[in-house]
């Protein structure tokens, strides 16, 4: 995801949950915005642990649009040196 130009992120996570079945779920995983890789120039986007949090939220949804999901696990990764990768879980709410 950190690949995406960070407009076009609620459209790549609305495709992502058109094509989940509802028990399906979205492992993610990605840079932390504390890891020496998340600044990289071909990374658009960084990420906080908290940042999914925004596609659970129902007011933020009726106000954006966008679809809804359930975090089911969300970890900081270390790796060596300074690289910290956030992995989380999500299930579409369908």
């Amino acid at each position: 995801l950190e690949h995406f130009d960070p407009d076009a992120i609620l459209e790549v996570m609305d495709e992502l949950w058109r094509i989940l079945r509802a028990d399906g779920t979205l492992e993610i995983r990605a840079p932390d915005v504390s890891s020496s890789t998340a600044h990289l120039p071909m990374h658009w986007q960084q990420f906080t642990k908290d940042y999914f949090a925004f596609f659970t939220s129902p007011s933020l949804e009726k106000m954006y649009g966008h679809r809804q999901w359930k975090i089911l696990e969300q970890e900081l990764i270390g790796r060596r040196g300074a690289k910290v990768d956030i992995r989380i879980l999500m299930r579409p709410e369908k």
